[in-house]
């Protein structure tokens, strides 16, 4: 007897505003968490990188949780094993709450929206309407404290939609538009800083997809025409980092336009110093997690920060330490000699700057 023709399955909830969110489950397995490359992405802290993840078969659809700290829930009850899933079935992924039906539609869905989205039209809106507040966090310079400059930030201005940068900027990745995001909060904050003539060095930062060169190059034209005569830095993530020769393309380009280059979170997932320094920053800014506490570490664990630190500025990098909140942090990074710093216990973010 042949095998069972697979079904095919949809979840099905409801939007912020009561809208249908409709996603049909057309890969298998089907992952469901925060992280980006999940086909259900999920942009809330209750939800975990890997959530849960759903399994078709010729004998049904089944559902297991990855291990996520608030749980998944079938028809209320935590799941513990993997499950198989019928029709009517009420899941819960921590708070997000959806049904399990039959997908009756026809065809392989080349024609529609796979997944119905409640924030495609509240994103569209922040955009359009220009919803972002600027934010703007002082760096500054050990040696005396002194304000260097301010790295660009920013808020969401709007209701409905994701607070959180981090989460917002996923769910922009997802619907394709966090190169519009980006630059949005880029140009908004520029503005800001034009009108209120602060003096010093504008941080202002990439997502991955701004990587293209020729693209790039477009918008940072017009950013230099927008504000000649502005002191810039451009944040590139070091995980963003792929091709050292694109890298070296850029740098020429920066140059042109004269604005500084700063590889930012070094250390967070992968310290490649010695191939990124094929093609050296300006600024190198050392992420939180070597920072934080460092005032506790081992003395091999202080070593190995000093001598990186040292190898940076020996190249003609600046090194930034990034995420400083206490004094004594403080202490030991200005001992260890690192040439900037950033972080709550300099200054958190403010909006509004004042004119000079």
């Amino acid at each position: 007897m042949p095998d069972r023709i697979i079904e095919k399955w949809r979840l099905e909830a409801k939007g912020a505003q009561g809208d249908p969110w409709i996603i049909h489950i057309t890969a298998n397995p089907f992952r469901i968490g925060r992280r980006n490359d999940c086909e259900l992405l999920l942009s809330s802290e209750s939800i975990s990188r890997l959530h849960a993840e759903i399994r078709l078969t010729n004998t049904g659809i089944w559902l297991k949780d990855c291990g996520s700290t608030n749980g998944t829930f079938v028809n209320f009850r935590r799941l513990i094993d993997e499950q198989q899933l019928n029709p009517g079935d009420v899941v819960h992924f921590a708070s997000f709450e959806f049904q399990v039906e039959r997908d009756d539609s026809s065809g392989d869905f080349g024609d529609c929206t796979v997944m119905m989205n409640p924030y495609v039209e509240r994103l569209a809106q922040l955009i359009s309407t220009r919803a972002v507040i600027p934010y703007f966090q002082p760096i500054v310079r050990m040696l005396d404290n002194s304000t260097i400059g301010f790295e660009l930030l920013g808020r969401v201005g709007c209701d409905g939609i994701p607070s959180d940068i981090p989460q917002l900027f996923q769910l922009a990745k997802q619907l394709k538009r966090d190169v519009e995001l980006s630059l949005l909060f880029r140009d908004s904050g520029i503005m800001e800083i034009l009108a209120s003539q602060i003096p010093g060095l504008i941080f202002f930062n990439t997502v991955p997809n701004e990587m293209d060169v020729n693209g790039l190059e477009r918008s940072l034209y017009k950013l230099r025409m927008m504000a000649p005569h502005l002191d810039l830095a451009m944040e590139i993530n070091e995980l963003s980092i792929t091709d050292i020769a694109t890298i070296r393309e850029l740098k020429v380009v920066l140059k042109q336009l004269n604005i500084k280059l700063v590889y930012d979170d070094f250390g967070a997932g992968q310290s490649r110093l010695l191939e990124l320094m094929d093609a050296p920053p300006d600024i190198l800014k050392f992420d939180i997690s070597l920072v934080r506490n460092i005032h506790q570490r081992s003395p091999a664990s202080l070593r190995m920060v000093a001598a990186l630190v040292g190898m940076t500025k020996d190249l003609g990098v600046l090194a930034l330490a990034e995420g400083i909140e206490i004094e004594e942090e403080a202490a030991v990074c200005r001992q260890i000699g690192f040439d900037l710093a950033q972080g709550y216990y300099f200054g958190r973010p403010i909006a509004n700057l004042p004119s000079r």
